[in-house]
């Protein structure tokens, strides 16, 4: 069996990722949730602290985006080690699309009992200090 990564394009499918988390972790307007995990290697030749994390290990970084239920919606591999979840995020395509909505983003609405429309969002892990 085949799997493949498909990332949402469509309203439709947005709202099918937003009500998987209502459903399941019951919190609203949730696009998807944004992580990062560091992948130790050997330190590249004459690459300095380019690949040096602070984790204190030189390592690429695996940055994904998941559904609800831990499903992939997007993987983004190999950026260095001491780049941030946020800086490797900005500079993907899938952020681009999110900015400029090509991506089919819903629009604002209220939250449920509320009446001021709230946009929809990504929720990200905190690293642990």
């Amino acid at each position: 069996m085949e799997e493949v990564i498909v990332c949402p394009l469509t309203l439709e499918d947005w709202k099918k990722v937003a009500e998987g988390f209502y459903d399941k972790w019951n919190f609203h307007h949730t696009l998807t949730a944004l992580d990062s995990k560091h992948i130790i290697i050997q330190a590249p030749p004459n690459r300095g602290s380019l690949y040096y994390s602070n984790k204190g290990f030189h390592s690429i970084v695996l940055l994904a985006l998941v559904d609800a239920d831990y499903n992939f919606l997007y993987v983004n591999v190999g950026a260095n080690g001491s780049a941030s979840d946020v800086g490797i995020f900005q500079m993907t395509y899938h952020h681009l699309a999110l900015e400029d909505n090509a991506a089919g983003l819903p629009s604002r609405e209220p939250l449920p009992g509320g009446g001021q429309p709230v946009h929809y969002f990504i929720v990200g892990m905190v690293p642990s200090l």
